[in-house]
């Protein structure tokens, strides 16, 4: 996929990240970002450009595993793995009711949008579990709810999701329509990292094809070609120089957080939620 060279402040950098380096670090080495995950290795991206890395078995310390999202310093010249930079925030995925610190799936997120819909799919319980997930991840969450020119209550709908979900920012937003949409640029910042977690069908696709720049447009194809090619995950560029990632692995956390709300029961919270406003 192409991928375009990018400035360490374009790839995501804040001044935070620089708290663990000293002078013989940046003697040593150089910043690099992970941006795309394959079985056998994986990919980097720094003000130098673009490189392929095998997968080491152990990072340097042997106490990280190195994934998407991640920064790394590579050493001058050679661009082999010194260390895995601490994160900022993590994403793991654990089995519901595993008090385990589950597998490491995304590194150094800023915002995850929790999509749902004015409709059967919005379910209180499910929203406020990847709530609970983003908080305790250092990531900040944001509620979006589409199909808004569908629902002729769409209002009624926003005011019960904001009463119920105080702890974030919800969002109603019709996803075919520009402007709609553009309620969401203060978390499309340049440099801002976010992946999205929903239903099938409650508009991601949608949402992304306004967000992709020219270079990553040919979606959802561009992204099965990937898929086809090993990509485990990837970093996509949008135009206004933020990142989305996609990554299977969420696509597995979400159904892990969804799998418990399958039950007739809890079919019930949206039919009381909608009753009580």
């Amino acid at each position: 996929m192409p991928f375009p060279i990018c400035s360490l402040h374009q790839l995501g950098w804040q001044p935070r990240y620089a708290h663990d380096l000293n002078l013989d670090d940046f003697e040593a080495g150089y910043p690099a970002r992970v941006v795309a995950e394959y079985g056998d290795h994986f990919v980097v991206a720094s003000s130098c450009g673009r490189q392929d890395m095998p997968r080491p078995r152990h990072s340097p310390g042997g106490e990280l595993h190195v994934i998407i999202g991640d920064w790394l310093l590579l050493e001058h010249h050679s661009g082999r793995l010194l260390r895995v930079l601490p994160r900022q925030s993590l994403f793991a995925h654990a089995l519901f009711g595993d008090a385990g610190p589950g597998n490491p799936v995304v590194a150094n997120l800023d915002t995850l949008l929790v999509v749902t819909s004015c409709d059967e799919d919005f379910n209180v319980m499910r929203v406020e579990r990847h709530l609970a997930r983003a908080f305790a991840a250092g990531v900040t969450p944001v509620v979006v709810m589409t199909k808004a020119d569908r629902c002729p209550d769409a209002s009624a709908w926003l005011a019960t999701a904001q009463r119920l979900l105080p702890q974030a920012s919800v969002v109603l937003v019709n996803a075919t329509e520009p402007a709609s949409v553009a309620q969401l640029d203060a978390w499309l910042a340049p440099g801002n990292t976010l992946t999205m977690v929903g239903s099938p069908g409650v508009g991601k696709a949608a949402l992304m094809r306004h967000w992709l720049d020219d270079a990553t447009a040919a979606l959802p194809q561009q992204m099965a070609r990937q898929r086809h090619a090993g990509a485990a995950a990837s970093m996509l560029s949008t135009r206004s120089g933020a990142w989305i990632i996609d990554t299977l692995a969420m696509h597995a956390l979400y159904r892990a957080v969804d799998a418990p709300m399958q039950t007739d029961a809890a079919g019930l919270v949206t039919m009381r939620a909608m009753d009580g406003c």
